[in-house]
């Protein structure tokens, strides 16, 4: 999910350019905001497993493409 958020403020800021970076800009926070979110939980792999073990427990026995 994270990974989606930094793909696309990294688009917008390459589209703005360099006054993206001026501090108070708000994509440079957020700029700062999802490269943090990279190394807080939950991360990618860990929302994939809580998927996969409540999916196995509740009894769906269908393939789920991620």
């Amino acid at each position: 999910m994270c990974n989606h958020a930094v793909e696309i403020v990294a688009k917008t800021m390459r589209i703005v350019g360099g006054r993206s970076f001026t501090k108070g800009n708000k994509l440079e926070r957020l700029f700062r905001d999802v490269q943090c979110a990279a190394f807080n939980p939950p991360q990618d792999d860990l929302i994939i497993e809580q998927l996969a073990t409540f999916l196995l427990s509740n009894g769906v026995k269908e393939e789920i493409n991620v």
